[in-house]
């Protein structure tokens, strides 16, 4: 809708609000998650979420109305191609599950999963080669610009979910601190995030350059993650929360510049799909590298010390009440392999942010 009713030079300054409002609503989940659960249940995290959705329905149903279809045109969805799709997906997922196991008897079922993965990847690619309506667009992902627009949306959807994922449980389980308290400590995150994505889109809208602020951005955001990595342990709350503003400052730069990137580079009659694959590479980046940092995070535990691994499953269960139950000794060493497998994790976060950082800096098209 908005690359279709504002000029290209505006676009950033909107997509900048709307990429605010995603990253900020996505960044504010575990705030409002870890209060819920704590005072109300696990299951309110569920209930509160109808009466968002009615009133979501409710705006929607107030939305232009579609454009006339074009005469003579035959519209078929690609089902052929979901299918595809959702068997290159579901098995690699399942594989990354098998592989936080980290043991003999689950390395043929995670090799097997992939496997099916792979011959559904080479099949989708095929499939969206012929099909009149493909799900995935390949004529436009094979624009540099876009393919490598898409593949950042990717990198920085890795980063920052598996960042609110798997910091609160950093917290939780190493520090001891609350669920709500937990939460509270990704708020700085949040509002650099929306101030990052606001700011940014109106120096787009004024400079029309692009690809220089993701570029900056993601390469500071590295340093920091880096950081992170190595110091977590020795910050307090407050240079926590420091460092995570700035952090959340320099990936708002991101969601915006590359929407309006995509958008600018595909044609007219192909903004949807354009702008649809930028959502899609951000979902699935998410989804994956969450899962990698995941079996990273459980396969360090479980080649260190499979009793860690085994209690870090309990205290994941049971909360840090787990803890009182072990001597002294016992859970020194439990902290150490956890501090250790929790910066590996973080690494692997570093990885996929220096890989965005690099797309974006090879970016074709840098200016509107």
């Amino acid at each position: 809708l908005i690359g279709e009713t504002v000029p290209p030079r505006e676009r950033a300054r909107y997509q900048g609000y709307l990429a605010a409002v995603m990253v900020t609503s996505s960044t504010f989940g575990p705030v409002a998650g870890g209060y819920l659960t704590e005072h109300f249940g696990w299951r309110s995290v569920f209930l509160v979420n109808l009466p968002l959705v009615l009133v979501a329905f409710l705006l929607a149903t107030r939305l232009p109305g579609r454009a006339p279809p074009v005469t003579g045109t035959k519209r078929s969805f690609d089902a052929q191609g979901l299918a595809f799709f959702i068997a290159f997906v579901v098995p690699l997922l399942l594989a990354l599950e098998f592989a936080q196991r980290m043991n003999l008897s689950a390395l043929p079922g995670a090799l097997f999963l992939l496997s099916v993965s792979g011959v559904a990847l080479v099949l989708l690619l095929r499939r969206e080669r012929v099909a009149q309506q493909p799900l995935l667009p390949v004529t436009l992902l094979a624009q540099p610009t876009i393919w490598r627009s898409d593949a950042l949306a990717a990198c920085h959807g890795a980063v920052l979910v598996s960042l609110v994922t798997f910091l609160p449980i950093y917290l939780r389980v190493r520090q001891g601190t609350s669920a709500s308290e937990t939460g509270l400590v990704l708020l700085p995150m949040m509002f650099g995030i929306g101030m990052g994505s606001m700011v940014t889109g109106r120096i787009v809208s004024r400079t029309g350059r692009t690809a220089i602020f993701p570029s900056i951005g993601l390469s500071t955001s590295t340093v920091l993650l880096f950081a992170l990595a190595l110091g977590i342990g020795l910050l307090s709350r407050f240079w926590l929360g420091v460092c995570l503003f700035f952090m959340g400052l320099f990936m708002g730069t991101v969601m915006g510049v590359v929407q309006v990137t995509v958008q600018n580079a595909a044609p007219p009659t192909a903004l949807g799909r354009a702008a649809a694959s930028v959502q899609l590479s951000r979902s699935i980046g998410a989804a994956i590298g969450t899962a990698v940092v995941g079996a990273v995070l459980f396969a360090s535990l479980a080649l260190s010390d499979p009793e860690a691994a085994r209690l870090f499953g309990d205290l994941l269960r049971n909360g840090t009440r787990a803890l009182g139950s072990l001597d002294a000794d016992k859970l020194a060493l439990l902290q150490g392999e956890l501090g250790r497998a929790f910066r590996a994790a973080f690494l692997t976060m570093v990885a996929f942010a220096a890989i965005g950082a690099a797309l974006a800096w090879s970016i074709p098209k840098r200016r509107l």
